[in-house]
């Protein structure tokens, strides 16, 4: 099986669902294919937006937060991301989200309101390389 078809095979259960904060929501469906990669750590309970935020402006911004909580055998991606990595884009109304990259720097976004869709970011506040393990 293809990376491409590995996330594939990952994104299909969030098709139709909606975002359910702690559990699929932009920084926990990256952490669950973290997981599925290999990579376990944990990740901060959460249920709700607010609680969310609150985890975020404690260490500092979005950033800050998954560096202080991704685990040290996930290194920063230098160069064009890959499919499969994981990175934080800013987006003009809800500011920075999590993603996952997939073919041609297409992002999945797990958002709020919309369930999940693909986005093609300008540019990346920080990537990292997710080799499965």
């Amino acid at each position: 099986m293809s990376r491409a078809d590995d996330l594939a095979a990952f994104l299909a259960p969030f098709a139709e669902k909606p975002v359910e904060w702690g559990v699929d929501d932009c920084t926990a469906v990256c952490a669950r294919w973290l997981w599925q990669n290999g990579y376990p750590f944990d990740l901060p309970v959460y249920s709700s937006r607010r609680e969310a935020q609150a985890i975020i402006i404690q260490h500092g911004g979005l950033v800050e937060t998954w560096d202080a909580l991704l685990p040290a055998s996930i290194g920063q991606q230098i160069g064009d991301p890959e499919p499969g990595d994981i990175g934080i884009i800013e987006t003009r109304i809800h500011g920075p989200v999590g993603v996952i990259v997939a073919r041609g720097g297409i992002c999945l976004w797990r958002e709020e309101h919309r369930g999940f869709h693909w986005i093609k970011p300008r540019s990346f506040l920080k990537v990292w390389a997710v080799e499965p393990q």
